[in-house]
């Protein structure tokens, strides 16, 4: 039977209320000992502390792990099925030799006395849970500002500082208070974890510590909007005097052999735009001066509508 060494808490409640003591005779088996070990080991890769090896001191680590994760870890469904049944078997641990011995091999089908491994197996499944907890969060977070740069038509490989210049051109340009909210914290923006959470704020309409699965659901379509709206405010910066960071263009086609006329509109920033005049170049020099005009710009067009047709948000004119 394994006892932790009384404290002064432990031994006022016993005081206080003696109806809370219990005893239970532990039998010290492979499995007892295999499982705290591997449970110990996921806890100290994770935590950096390795807890004592008992009972009592890897569930109290455990559940230390489980409240220091953020409020939306405790919520999401998006953890896998296993991770979220031991998720929820930590926030509501009142009973270590329980939860060790009895609630984790019982909720994974396992039977100490008959399943060889077993100990192995069922730590595995914890140190797995343990590490996709630990990480979900920032996961999160970085998916989050990967999908808002997407939008931002920000490329994988160019740093932030154009994206502050370009934030410093939308923000009081429109009137949009959202925007200007997003415009300045883009200005500053670095990266920072802290950064794409008082964003995600922004658009979530609630601090992190209430976050659910459909706050930030709905905080992606409310930044995707917002994104596309800076995107459109920046083609229009030369209304203010500002320089626009972006050339908004659309091409028209009407074909007798397509269902419905298309017309792509796209945009390009202005640091495209040397590539955009190589391409040209290239082009006009491919077209040479023989091409009749009109087959020149027929054929442009429908490359363009080929291009196009590889987009799904290309507009389709009824």
């Amino acid at each position: 039977m394994l006892l932790p060494a009384p404290n002064s808490l432990m031994v006022d409640r016993m005081l206080q209320e003696p109806d809370s003591l219990r005893m239970r005779w532990v039998e010290i088996s492979t499995f007892h000992s295999g499982l705290l070990s591997g449970i110990a080991g996921a806890l100290e890769a994770i935590t950096g502390g390795r807890p004592a090896m008992n009972d009592l001191d890897v569930a109290r680590a455990l559940f230390a792990f489980a409240k220091s994760l953020p409020n939306w870890v405790a919520r999401t469904r998006t953890l896998s099925a296993d991770t979220i049944k031991i998720r929820d078997l930590l926030i509501n641990i009142n009973d270590a030799t329980g939860f060790l011995l009895d609630d984790l091999p019982a909720t994974f089908g396992i039977d100490p006395a008959q399943s060889q491994g077993a100990a192995a197996r069922l730590a595995e499944i914890v140190s797995a849970a343990l590490a996709e907890m630990s990480a979900a969060y920032q996961r999160m977070l970085v998916g989050c500002e990967a999908m808002l740069l997407k939008e931002l038509r920000v490329p994988t490989d160019e740093d932030l500082t154009r994206l502050r210049s370009r934030a410093g051109t939308v923000f009081n340009l429109t009137g949009n208070f959202r925007l200007d909210a997003l415009a300045s914290r883009l200005q500053a923006y670095t990266g920072t974890p802290e950064e794409i959470e008082g964003i995600l704020a922004l658009a979530a309409n609630k601090p992190p510590r209430d976050w659910t699965d459909r706050d930030l659901d709905n905080a992606g379509i409310e930044l995707a909007a917002l994104a596309q709206a800076f995107v459109k405010a920046e083609g229009m910066a030369h209304i203010k005097g500002r320089p626009d960071r972006r050339t908004a263009m659309a091409i028209y086609v009407s074909d007798p052999e397509r269902p419905s006329p298309i017309a792509p509109e796209f945009d390009v920033a202005d640091s495209q735009r040397p590539e955009v005049e190589r391409l040209k170049a290239d082009i006009l020099a491919l077209l040479g001066e023989d091409v009749p005009r009109d087959i020149a710009l027929a054929a442009i067009a429908e490359a363009a509508a080929t291009l196009a047709g590889r987009d799904e948000t290309t507009e389709v004119l009824a």
